[in-house]
């Protein structure tokens, strides 16, 4: 607490709270840098490595399949009868670009199904998410 004399005999005590705000825009700023490379990690997702491949960070609609074969959109499980309806909506809305993250874990099987089920659904443009080697 910060106290001085306004006049000869008056004191005005106040808090200083421009350190506390500077605190609070730093650390803002640390969770808007780090926040998407924690969308992917939530998941318990783990990429398959490639050396070659460009990054892209544009796509609208993230598509996730873990080991196990749950199917997730945008971090939120879905089941797989409710995919290709999900997917049309969101299409129509934020545009046909899908990333598919499948773990390196899951069945050669379920991503091709998945794929499949992304096309019929509209999503002409799917790219693979994978790892830099």
């Amino acid at each position: 607490m910060v106290s001085y004399r306004k006049n000869k005999g008056e004191l005005f005590s106040g808090i200083n709270i421009v350190p506390f705000t500077d605190v609070v825009l730093v650390l803002l700023i640390v969770f808007m840098v780090s926040a998407p490379g924690l969308l992917n990690t939530a998941l318990n997702i783990r990429l398959p490595g490639a050396t070659q491949g460009k990054q892209r960070q544009d796509t609208q609609i993230n598509v996730g399949l873990d080991a196990s074969g749950k199917i997730y959109i945008n971090n939120a499980q879905v089941e797989r009868k409710d995919v290709e309806a999900k997917i049309k909506a969101m299409i129509k809305e934020n545009g046909a670009e899908i990333l598919l993250n499948a773990d390196i874990g899951a069945r050669h099987g379920e991503v091709v199904e998945l794929l499949d089920l992304l096309r019929t659904a509209g999503g002409n443009n799917v790219y693979i998410g994978t790892v830099r080697k």
